[in-house]
């Protein structure tokens, strides 16, 4: 199972370097932070499928590049054509627009594959 998830995380690295986004645009990786082996638990794939279609709501032009699972569970790569800190901030008010978004978890990654996260917003 261990190497199963580190394959997993190698996997998902290759993409996020593959598909690192030009200036003026990000790069948004979804997924969730669903503890224990078991990674897809009931609600779990209704969740995932949640914020994706909230994070294409909010994110004008955002366009799928990868869907789907692996031993980590569901995967999603968007491009997504705004600034990687206007994208973090939406990125935000969806994992706090309902309890178990907190679950959610939406990596923002701007020109050469930097991570936005909450502390670069200030």
């Amino acid at each position: 199972m261990r190497s199963a998830l580190l394959a997993a995380r190698d996997a998902r690295q290759a993409l996020l370097e593959a598909h690192r986004p030009p200036p003026g645009a990000a790069l948004l990786a979804v997924s969730l932070a669903i503890p224990g082996a078991e990674k897809e638990p009931p609600g779990a794939l209704a969740l995932f499928a949640w914020a994706v279609a909230q994070a294409v709501g909010r994110l004008p032009g955002a366009r799928p590049l990868h869907s789907g699972g692996d031993a980590l569970g569901p995967f999603a790569l968007l491009a997504v054509p705004a600034a990687a800190e206007e994208v973090k901030r939406a990125c935000l008010a969806i994992e706090a627009a309902r309890p178990a978004a907190r679950l959610a978890d939406l990596d923002v990654y701007g020109p050469g594959g930097r991570q936005v996260d909450r502390a670069a917003l200030g």
